[in-house]
């Protein structure tokens, strides 16, 4: 009877010790898993960051303040222009132009009334893009950006 209860002993301490060891096994193999799919998605999501992030060409010129073809009363309008251009090498054209796209600009700004540009500022770009690129020989505007837009 010793011997059985001896036998029983060093099955349940040889029992205890392999699910000891499964478990560690299971914590292992969980760990490199996760592991494995944070890299997966991390790469993935580095890709599409640089499929979705293009190497943007942008030109900003600079700060406007301008009166509005209001009848009604004097407002003005004041604004950040920043445009993005079609390619890199048109950042110096448009910095040899800038004093006439300025001009294109404050003219543009200056035939608005406060509403239209409330309305429909879309048309607002429209026009201003489509100015700007008749002053340019070498690319195109493909946007333009309106920052910190005031009117009064």
């Amino acid at each position: 009877m010793a011997e059985k209860k001896i036998d029983s002993e060093k099955e349940n301490a040889s029992a205890g010790h392999n699910s000891g060891s499964g478990t560690f096994l299971q914590v292992i193999l969980v760990v490199v898993v996760c592991i494995l799919v944070t890299a997966l998605f991390f790469s993935r999501y580095s890709k599409s960051e640089a499929k979705q992030a293009p190497d943007l060409a942008l030109f900003d010129l600079g700060d406007f303040t301008t009166n509005l073809s209001d009848t009604s009363a004097l407002k003005y309008v004041k604004t950040d222009v920043t445009l993005e251009l079609s390619d890199k090498s048109l950042q110096n054209e448009v910095q040899g132009e800038q004093p006439l796209l300025r001009d294109c600009i404050i003219n543009l700004l200056n035939s608005e009334t406060s509403d239209d540009i409330m309305a429909n500022r879309g048309k607002l770009k429209n026009n201003a893009m489509s100015q700007i690129n008749k002053k340019l020989s070498n690319g195109e505007v493909t946007n333009i950006y309106f920052s910190d837009l005031i009117m009064q």
